[in-house]
C-alpha cells in the first residue's frame, strides 16, 4: 500500500501552476552501504493531480494499491540535505498501482 502524505504546488515552464500528491509507500528496512548497519527507509515520489488545493488536502491519509518502484532514468546531480554533498544518481522513485511490480513482472503476467 502507498499513503498520500502531502502535497505540492508546482510550476510549469510556462509559469501556470499545478498540484502534485506526494506518495509514501511502506516502511522497508536497508544496509548502509558504509556501515554495513541496518535502517529504516520509506521511499517517497510525487505524482501529478488535476486537482485543487482543498481537494489535495482532503486526500491526505488515503491508502492507494500499489508500490512506490526504483526506475532508472537520465543521471542527474543531487544535493543530500543533510551533508549538502552533491552526489550523481541514475535513477528516480515512481508510483506502481500494483503492489511490487516491475516491467518484468508485468510482461510475464500478461503472457500466463
Amino acid at each position: 500500500m502507498v499513503t498520500i502524505s502531502s502535497y505540492e504546488q508546482r510550476k510549469r515552464k510556462d509559469g501556470t501552476s499545478f498540484f502534485v500528491l506526494i506518495l509514501q509507500g511502506e516502511v522497508e528496512i536497508v544496509f548502509s552501504p558504509t556501515t554495513g548497519l541496518p535502517y529504516a527507509n520509506v521511499a517517497k515520489c510525487s505524482m501529478p493531480a488535476p486537482f485543487d488545493e482543498p481537494t489535495c488536502k482532503s486526500m491526505v491519509g488515503t491508502k492507494l494499491p500499489g508500490s512506490i518502484q526504483k526506475g532508472e532514468c537520465e543521471p542527474y546531480d543531487y544535493t543530500n540535505p543533510r551533508t549538502n554533498k552533491v552526489i550523481q544518481l541514475d535513477y528516480n522513485y515512481e508510483y506502481s498501482p500494483l503492489e511490487n511490480s516491475t516491467p518484468e513482472k508485468a510482461v510475464f503476467a500478461e503472457i500466463a
